[in-house]
């Protein structure tokens, strides 16, 4: 299994290359692991690795039911 490193500045809007590799906002995915040591402990890059949250699914909420109006008089 090919593990994918997720990699991160410490400027969310850096967009450019670091030792051959290209970051978009601040985050790029490595699959090297010299490169990833390389980013992490020469650079202070953060390695966010598994950092991402799951997509939420949402359930559908179902319409309120309009109040029921009383047959007292």
């Amino acid at each position: 299994m090919v593990t994918i490193y997720t990699i991160k500045t410490p400027n969310a809007q850096y967009n450019g290359i670091t030792e051959g590799v290209p970051f978009v906002n601040g985050v790029a995915e490595v699959k090297d692991e010299a490169t990833r040591n390389v980013l992490v402990n020469n650079y202070g890059y953060i390695d966010a690795t598994g950092d991402t949250p799951e997509p939420k699914t949402e359930e559908p909420v179902a319409p309120a039911k309009p109040a029921r109006k009383s047959s007292a008089k």
